[in-house]
């Protein structure tokens, strides 16, 4: 299996330089909600020719933060490139895996579920990687997509909030730090996504 659907062709890259913030946060809700091993997030680099990995959660995470990919290499990558949500459900037979960055980081998933983080400008600014998920039937792209929303909400407070700032801790700083309309509308997501999974797994 090699598609999970998503966005038509491919988008603008755009760049950002953002720490951890929330996505930590993020990551053990995602690991956790689609039964996963681990997760990353990794954020196109101001050239636009790489991903640079700046949160991760699971084995490997602290060997995986901090690496940088070319955009043409790694499942990531492609999902940058195209614009769209995919699977991978077996990376032995899969040219575009970057197996040697994943032994680096001392754990080698056996399949892979990456989707673009994108802007309100409708650029990709970045990507989420959900390695080993569980929970894969039916539907993918939707939940997925609606984590990755989650994440470029992480994304773009941090591009736009000061270096000498409070940083959130965690997911529920995060949400707070957000308008209302627009917590009302994260939290709303995160509801629809539980269900979306719950009713994939019965």
């Amino acid at each position: 299996m090699d598609a999970a659907g998503g966005s038509a062709g491919p988008r603008r890259l755009g760049a950002g330089r953002p720490t951890a913030d929330g996505l930590e946060a993020l990551l053990a809700v995602t690991v956790w909600a689609f039964d996963a091993t681990a997760a990353s997030v990794a954020t196109v680099s101001e050239a636009g020719d790489a991903l640079e990995y700046v949160a991760a959660h699971g084995p490997g995470a602290d060997a995986i933060v901090g690496q940088r990919l070319p955009l043409a290499r790694g499942i990531g990558g492609f999902a940058a490139v195209s614009g769209q949500t995919l699977l991978v459900d077996d990376l032995s037979n899969d040219a575009r895996f970057a197996r040697d960055v994943a032994e680096a980081s001392g754990y080698v998933p056996r399949a892979i579920l990456a989707s673009p983080i994108v802007d309100d400008a409708g650029s990709v600014i970045g990507v989420l990687s959900i390695l080993d998920p569980g929970r894969h039937d039916g539907d993918v792209a939707t939940p997925a997509g609606r984590l990755a929303a989650l994440a470029a909400d992480a994304l773009i407070r941090r591009r736009s909030t000061e270096h000498d700032s409070p940083d959130p801790a965690d997911l529920g700083a995060l949400l707070a730090s957000l308008p209302s309309d627009r917590r009302a509308d994260v939290v709303r997501s995160l509801e629809q996504l539980v269900r979306a999974l719950g009713e994939g797994g019965a």
